[in-house]
């Protein structure tokens, strides 16, 4: 399959900071013909990029969305932890932190996990109208 500018971007990204290198486009639930992005099999981890959400894409419209529901469904009920991931997300590298965050936890042993620290968001003021 063809790769898409955001995927050849987190790719880029991904063999930069030295991640393990995924399988690309793998079959994970024959005979359908899904496909996962990128996987680390080993670890049960998968990245889905999902593109053209600006512009009324294949994953925003109702028949596309309701297909890859049923994907990212039976792919987490075979035991697979799976990432959706932007162009935006990728470009600002927030992918690229969850990746190597969800990397990480599959290689501590469970007893040692520790919740992950997410910054908290800046609180709106709103001014009193006068």
């Amino acid at each position: 399959m063809r790769q898409s500018e955001p995927e050849a971007a987190l790719a880029w990204q991904m063999r930069i900071a030295g991640l393990p290198i995924p399988i690309r486009e793998l079959r994970f639930a024959p005979p359908r013909r899904w496909r996962l992005d990128f996987a680390w099999e080993t670890n049960r981890l998968a990245v889905e990029v999902d593109g053209g959400i600006w512009t009324r894409g294949r994953h925003t419209r109702a028949l596309g969305y309701q297909a890859d529901a049923e994907k990212a469904n039976h792919a987490c009920l075979l035991g697979w932890r799976v990432l959706h991931v932007t162009p935006q997300h990728i470009g600002t590298g927030e992918a690229l932190r969850w990746i190597e965050e969800a990397l990480t936890w599959s290689t501590i042993p469970r007893e040692h996990h520790v919740e992950p620290h997410y910054a908290p968001r800046k609180k709106k003021r709103y001014r009193a109208i006068k």
